[in-house]
C-alpha cells in the first residue's frame, strides 16, 4: 500500500543522500508506520551519528520503538529523556 511504497521511496533516498538529515528522519517515522521497529532503531542509530546531540524528537521515536518492541524499560527512559529534553510547555 501506501506506506510501501513511501518506504520504498525513501530507502531510494537514503541510497542517493545517505548524510541528509531529513530524509533519515522521515525513513524513521516510514518504518514505524510499517511496524519495522528494529529496523526504525539502526535508521536512529545511524541519525545520531549525523546530528550532534540527541534531538527531542529523536528519542520520542526512540522511545516508540522501543515500546513496539516489548522493552516497555527503556522506552520509559527514552520518553523520560524526551521530556526532560524538551522543556516545560
Amino acid at each position: 500500500g501506501q506506506h510501501g511504497r513511501a518506504l520504498e521511496l525513501l530507502r531510494l533516498a537514503e541510497h542517493l543522500l545517505p548524510e541528509d538529515v531529513g530524509v533519515q528522519r522521515s525513513l524513521v517515522q516510514a518504518l514505524l508506520l510499517a511496524g519495522q521497529p528494529e529496523s526504525a532503531l539502526a535508521a536512529i542509530e545511524r541519525l545520531k551519528q549525523l546530528e550532534p546531540g540527541v534531538p527531542p524528537a529523536l528519542r520520542l521515536l526512540e522511545s516508540r520503538a522501543l515500546w513496539m518492541l516489548g522493552q516497555a524499560g527503556q522506552a520509559r527512559r527514552a520518553f523520560m529523556d524526551y521530556v526532560e529534553q524538551r522543556g516545560p510547555p
